[in-house]
């Protein structure tokens, strides 16, 4: 029994302990902690604001540095008046505009001596000025830091009450206005860009564009491209695109360096290298490159835009190095079999016609000549033939003693000849109807003839 009582006297004991911390938990109510220094609360808890207004009936605001004074138009896409840029970002004149709602007061100045030059406050000098769209007008004039706790002096203009602002909300509205200029310089998708063109110094080297006749031939590569200058069509290789379309991304100034420049000889960009992306909407978006500049850093210029950027620029080097030849596929005559309808091989005075004939959605006929193959047999066949490589590029003119040529006729009508001539002793250069010139292993095509005959 003892034990009983004892247990129900501590079970009591809990029980008082709970309600007691219940009823003091019910009671307790402590300063909400202030976690947003542009909103610092008076004694009460609320915080008082130095303009009473909605962003939305603001018609412009009215910024003063002390050394420059600029207004801020409110509107859907907010512009600003007295300063002229070209690349004036309209997110944070918004945020100029929004800031001035949520300024507050810190801590008002008793036992105001009416003596504003003591706290640094002059209508000359730094000021805020609201206009709302029904006309009214408020003007903060800002003074001194009062170096305790981050904050400046400031009143407005027409009341006789000095006040307390933090310094945070000043740093942002005091802004010269070159802060207010975007370092975005372009986007670019590497996954969508349709064609691209390069040039040095106004000289035409490159241009590829993406092959929308393409079929894949694996689940591999789903996507190609060709070159069409300087060759005609030629399959791209896309490993070395990659290496392009990898480096291409946001690029985002360091820093700007001029706008309006009157002479672009100093960053290397009156002799550019240029490269121009054409994504599959269309847009064109134009790069140019100049020289390096500081920690790395190369001199950009975008669209038509006059300002030069100092950006990192990762394909830089990629442009700065460009070669079409090494753009080429190595595969000289890399063609879909689903876009091939006949090839023609003419090699020792003799001719042999490879073709294949579609007899239903997943059904084809193959022969060399008369004769039908198995498929097996005929894409062995075909895979010599697409399996020709280039060895080396030349710009020698591809002459001399015929070794063989390959005909490929297309489903859609189209042809492309190559002429292969006796280089050396091992190798034959090639020559193409799409300005093509470069060098392959004789015994790959010595594969295929035996192979025909």
């Amino acid at each position: 029994m003892k034990r009983n009582i004892k247990l129900i006297i501590a079970l009591l004991v809990v029980l008082a302990l709970l309600g007691g911390g219940y009823f003091f938990i019910s009671k307790w109510n402590p300063e909400k902690e202030n976690t947003d220094e542009n909103s610092l609360t008076n004694q009460d808890g609320n915080a008082e604001y130095v303009f009473d207004a909605d962003s939305e009936n603001i018609d412009f605001v009215k910024f003063n540095t002390g050394s420059i004074t600029y207004t801020v138009k409110n509107g859907e896409e907010p512009s600003i008046e007295g300063y002229s840029s070209h690349i004036i970002d309209n997110y944070q004149l918004s945020s100029m505009v929004y800031s001035v709602t949520s300024v507050s007061i810190s801590r008002r100045i008793e036992n105001f001596s009416g003596n504003l030059s003591d706290y640094g406050i002059d209508e000359s000098g730094k000021s805020v000025t609201v206009r709302m769209k029904d006309g009214t007008q408020h003007t903060l004039l800002l003074g001194n830091s009062t170096n305790f706790e981050d904050e400046y002096y400031a009143m407005l203009k027409g009341e006789d009450s000095v006040f307390t602002v933090s310094s945070y909300s000043v740093d942002n509205l005091i802004k010269n206005p070159d802060e207010l200029r975007s370092k975005d310089i372009c986007t670019l998708d590497g996954q969508n860009i349709s064609e691209f063109t390069v040039k040095k110094s106004g000289k035409h080297e490159l241009s590829v564009k993406y092959d929308e006749n393409y079929t894949p031939a694996n689940e591999y590569q789903t996507v190609s491209y060709i070159i069409t200058y300087p060759y005609k069509n030629v399959t791209a290789s896309f490993d070395s695109l990659q290496e392009l379309f990898d480096g291409v991304s946001s690029l985002t100034a360091d820093s700007i360096v001029e706008e309006n420049p009157k002479n672009l000889a100093p960053y290397g960009l009156d002799k550019p290298y240029e490269v121009e992306f054409t994504d599959f909407e269309g847009k064109k978006t134009t790069v140019r490159m100049g020289n390096y500049g500081e920690d790395g850093n190369v001199y950009l210029m975008c669209n038509n835009k006059p300002v030069v950027y100092l950006a990192q620029c990762p394909f830089y080097e990629t442009i700065k190095g460009v070669n079409a030849k090494n753009y080429v596929d190595r595969f000289i005559n890399l063609f879909n079999i689903e876009t091939v309808k006949e090839i023609k091989i003419e090699a020792d005075g003799k001719k042999h016609i490879l073709s294949i004939a579609k007899k239903s959605d997943d059904s084809y006929t193959y022969k060399v000549g008369e004769k039908i193959l198995a498929e097996s047999n005929f894409k062995k066949l075909y895979q010599l033939i697409i399996g020709v490589t280039a060895a080396d590029f030349t710009e020698e003119k591809a002459a001399g003693k015929e070794k063989c040529s390959i005909t490929f006729s297309f489903n859609d009508g189209s042809l492309k000849k190559f002429t292969y001539y006796v280089y050396n002793d091992r190798y034959s250069i090639v020559k193409a109807d799409n300005n093509l010139t470069c060098l392959t292993l004789t015994k790959n095509l010595d594969n295929i003839i035996n192979e025909l005959n």
